[in-house]
């Protein structure tokens, strides 16, 4: 008796078109040959068919695997994309951390010059005369 596997996952299925080919494959296919045969057809008068073919297939070959090609779910597409935008993003790297310790350490040395300041300088400080005994006595009323 014929059985026949069924996948877990169904979304991973995708609908075939004609001859197990999918549309984004069959397109790839039939632009490729769009492409390749002009240019057979051109180069062999000069080159022969053995060159000719081969410059057809050179022309051919991109477009298909541009269109059969997949990795992981991922098409070239996505990959061509990620290695572009790799390409254009800068070489050094942008982003600097920040020594938080070095951030505290000249916080604590901006505070100790802020309460320096704040405080008089002994030179600075205004003499108060030291009161007498006499004087308290006399306040007190007992003189």
């Amino acid at each position: 008796m014929a059985y026949a596997d069924v996948p877990q996952d169904l979304s991973a299925v995708k609908p075939k078109a004609v001859g197990g080919l999918t549309k984004k494959q069959l397109i790839s296919a039939l632009c490729s040959v769009a492409m390749g045969l002009p240019i057979f057809f051109l180069t062999r008068i000069w080159v022969g068919n053995t060159v000719a073919v081969f410059i057809m297939m050179l022309v051919m070959l991109p477009v298909l695997v541009f269109g059969l090609y997949e990795k992981d779910g991922k098409s070239a597409e996505y990959y061509i994309k990620k290695y572009v935008r790799h390409m254009k993003m800068p070489k050094t790297r942008p982003h600097k951390t920040m020594n938080i310790y070095k951030y505290l350490e000249s916080e604590d040395i901006i505070n100790e010059e802020r309460k320096a300041k704040s405080k008089p300088s002994p030179a600075n400080k205004r003499k108060v005369p030291a009161k007498s005994k006499t004087n308290n006595a006399r306040k007190a009323g007992r003189h």
